[in-house]
């Protein structure tokens, strides 16, 4: 079974190469106003062959982490069975794509390597200007 873990998140490899500008600004309203319960689920991440972890879903909460020099929890999943507990919408879908994912995100990271964007630090750094 899974279990939660503390981590810097610009050190997390990724799965995807675009952060939503809106649902970036609606984590970085809520965790501004103390709505931490509007905030997403944790994001789920899985162990990387060479070590270290990559993201299989969350990559705005982490790059929002990131953008405040933060640890993030996350979700170490160990098969694409292995969800987060709860029967929220967001918990659900967070889920699904996992189960969905977990087995190709080592490839799309292969690709997005290929493009020199292989962290969530790369990732913010290449989008903070359209989420400004």
């Amino acid at each position: 079974m899974g279990k939660i873990i503390k981590i810097n998140p610009a050190t997390i490899k990724l799965s995807q190469d675009f952060l939503k500008k809106e649902t970036f600004n609606f984590i970085k309203e809520n965790y501004h106003t103390g709505n931490f319960d509007k905030l997403p689920p944790t994001p789920i991440v899985r162990n990387f062959p060479d070590g270290g972890y990559i993201a299989i879903d969350g990559h705005n909460l982490l790059a929002f982490f990131y953008s405040k020099s933060m640890a993030c929890e996350v979700y170490l999943a160990e098969n694409k069975d292995d969800g987060i507990l709860g029967s929220s919408d967001m918990i659900k879908k967070r889920n699904a794509d996992l189960e969905k994912k977990y087995d190709t995100v080592i490839d799309e990271y292969k690709s997005l390597e290929e493009k020199n964007i292989r962290t969530i630090k790369d990732l913010y750094d290449n989008a903070a200007p359209y989420l400004a």
